[in-house]
């Protein structure tokens, strides 16, 4: 598997069933594979259908969503801590997944918890491991760690746990201002030549370019977060589908540390666009 694939997850309205394939964006086609996208060989037939028809859906129905914090130095510093010695994991909610084009409500105060108000909507721009059917990694998606910013300064002023394992003694329990409805877009799974160690991760807001960084300069690799997350949550291997967002690069626009960087919460009408070296998913906020 010397070149790059796309495979995807679609939704097919005429049939009212999901496909799932090889992607060619050149002929608008799907070529449906025969076997999961995430099996080691997922048997891609002869059978196609037009892209056209189809609504994309996130490249994994998943069981087990995780997320990397502070896994950039520079990232770490705009948020004014050191850079952490060993993984910070949270679990993310899987019903907070998202395909790309889809539209994210933004949250009003009925979904904010402590009584808060006014929601701070703040993207990330990050590169998603894949877990495939044989339990390593078998992909690369692009994905958004959409944090809804005064829920989390809120628990963390109040002392409360939310990374592993000391939110709930090392057992699987969700951010869940980072798992409102929407707030995690993922798009297609992308396999072949792909070197996890240098790919380019940018985020566009309407357009503008508000994050570029390079998994280059990760504090830990796919492979110490997949391990890690392993280990944290008692498993000998993941489970297949399992999503690992590996962490953001600089340039969030929450910056109470320096707010000359800072940018207002996005709001709707605004469009979210994570742009990888190979790949890309977006998002459109919209009123509820």
């Amino acid at each position: 598997m010397a070149q790059i694939m796309e495979l995807g997850r679609f939704y097919d309205p005429q049939w009212n069933v999901t496909r799932e394939g090889l992607v060619d964006r050149r002929e608008g086609l799907l070529h449906l594979a025969e076997e999961s996208i995430l099996a080691a060989d997922p048997r891609i037939g002869s059978r196609t259908c037009e892209l056209a028809g189809l609504v994309p859906l996130p490249c994994v129905q998943a069981s087990l969503m995780v997320g990397a914090a502070l896994n950039y130095v520079d990232h770490a510093a705009e948020a004014n801590l050191k850079p952490p010695v060993a993984p910070l994991l949270f679990g993310i909610a899987p019903e907070a997944l998202l395909g790309d084009g889809g539209e994210l409500p933004f949250p009003t105060a009925a979904d904010l918890a402590f009584g808060l108000a006014e929601p701070y909507v703040d993207p990330e721009a990050e590169l998603v491991a894949v877990i495939g059917t044989e339990g390593q990694i078998v992909g690369y998606a692009a994905g958004n760690d959409v944090s809804e910013r005064t829920w989390q300064s809120a628990v963390g002023t109040r002392g409360l746990p939310w990374l592993f394992p000391d939110s709930v003694g090392g057992q699987y329990e969700c951010a869940w201002f980072k798992s409102l409805r929407g707030f995690k877009p993922l798009g297609s799974l992308y396999r072949g030549d792909i070197d996890p160690k240098n790919i380019r991760v940018q985020m566009l807001v309407n357009g503008q370019v508000v994050q570029d960084g390079n998994t280059r300069d990760m504090i830990f690799s796919v492979e110490q977060l997949a391990a890690e997350t392993a280990r944290l949550l008692h498993l000998e291997r993941l489970p297949a589908g399992t999503c690992i967002y590996t962490g953001t690069p600089p340039g969030i626009g929450y910056q109470p540390y320096h707010p000359e960087r800072g940018r207002p919460s996005l709001k709707p009408g605004d469009v979210m666009t994570v742009q990888l070296s190979f790949g890309a998913v977006t998002t459109h906020i919209v009123a509820r």
